[in-house]
């Protein structure tokens, strides 16, 4: 059940950012031709507040969908999903009198964005051209929670015990900046930075895409 609903997300995003690239496209007849296809993928590396929770860079691939709006100006509306290495930490937080082994909290994280990037292109010598983007997306973390270690049973013995929890946010807007450089019609490398507050912790993130456009 947790992995057909997964799925169909997955699904209805691609079918929205592929669709907002048709709609966009379908402004000026001669632009449909010109809408382009590609694949992507990322690895991302926490920043602010995510660094403590998430020291590790994480990976990840995309899918996206470009339409020309303009001279040297590009619509690009993508899905992106990131997974994080597990971490995890000795937590002995309001239970100090646990015996050995230590309590351990572990965190396993992973996010699924759907946005639209601007990528324009800059008038600076640069391979086959560099551009800057900036963009909005809506972002959604999933969270599973592991913690490991004794619990005292009635009698006073440590009895070894893992609890498991899942959670997840709602879709959350953010915002996205960057750069990029591309080394042919097909072939593009970008960096991206990518931010979200939820609930006061700011989620953000330096991603670095390498991209491939059908």
């Amino acid at each position: 059940m947790d992995m057909t609903r997964h799925l169909g997300w997955v699904v209805l995003a691609l079918a929205l950012a592929f669709g907002g690239t048709r709609t966009l496209a379908a402004a000026d007849p001669q632009d449909r031709a010109d809408t382009r296809y590609g694949v992507r993928i990322l690895a991302a590396r926490p920043a602010q507040d995510a660094r403590t929770a998430l020291p590790r860079t994480g990976s990840g691939a995309g899918v996206f969908a470009e339409t020309e709006l303009g001279p040297g100006t590009v619509a690009q509306a993508r899905f992106d999903y990131i997974r994080y290495p597990q971490t995890s930490q000795p937590s002995t937080a309001g239970l100090p009198s646990l015996p050995a082994p230590a309590p351990t909290l572990s965190l396993l994280v992973n996010s699924a964005s759907l946005g639209i990037d601007v990528l324009h292109a800059l008038p600076i010598p640069c391979l086959a051209g560099c551009y800057a983007l900036a963009g909005a997306m809506g972002i959604r973390y999933e969270y599973d929670t592991s913690y490991a270690g004794n619990q005292i049973d009635q009698n006073g013995i440590p009895i070894p015990s893992v609890i498991r929890a899942k959670d997840k946010t709602s879709m959350k807007l953010g915002l996205a900046l960057g750069l990029g450089v591309a080394f042919g019609r097909g072939l593009a490398l970008t960096e991206r930075y990518t931010t979200v507050t939820i609930n006061g912790f700011t989620f953000a993130a330096w991603e670095t895409g390498l991209s491939y456009r059908f």
